[in-house]
């Protein structure tokens, strides 16, 4: 991402805060920031080190966790339960409602990408989740998959 592109990103997630009612404060900017810059999911003590290489300065993971918390609740980031690491929305920038993410994770080299889940699969899982006599909690969906790079690898 360009620094142009990165300087958006920021500036929308700082309004989408704004208008949240909600501070966006520099070290939550930080590791934002670290996030969208790298190619793949991290972890918390990987943002630790992350944070410490990019900013030359030293953030706890206990503070990681919370801003992690925070950035979740106001959907900027994504916890992928597959390897317990976090992603940027990819979504920061668009206007518009894009549902529920289902997530594409590389099994080899980690990377992922994000798409909006089609409404109809959305209606489709939550039918068939209440038919077996249970509630969906979330719709996040994350399949185990391998990159077209890294297909041929293996």
């Amino acid at each position: 991402m360009s620094p142009e592109q990165l300087s958006s990103t920021v500036q929308t997630a700082k309004h989408i805060c704004s208008s949240a009612g909600v501070r966006f404060t520099e070290k939550r900017q930080k590791v934002l920031e670290v996030l969208i810059a790298s190619p793949i999911p991290l972890s918390a003590y990987e943002l630790v080190d992350q944070y410490q290489v990019h900013y030359k300065e030293e953030i706890r993971a206990m503070s990681v966790y919370r801003i992690l918390d925070f950035l979740q609740e106001e959907q900027l980031v994504h916890k992928l339960n597959f390897n317990n690491k976090f992603i940027s929305c990819s979504h920061i920038q668009c206007c518009h409602d894009h549902g529920m993410s289902q997530f594409m994770i590389c099994t080899e080299c980690g990377q992922v990408e994000e798409v909006a889940m089609p409404k109809e699969l959305l209606h489709s899982l939550t039918q068939r989740v209440s038919e077996s006599g249970y509630s969906m909690v979330s719709p996040h969906l994350e399949l185990a998959c391998i990159c077209h790079s890294c297909e041929p690898q293996i």
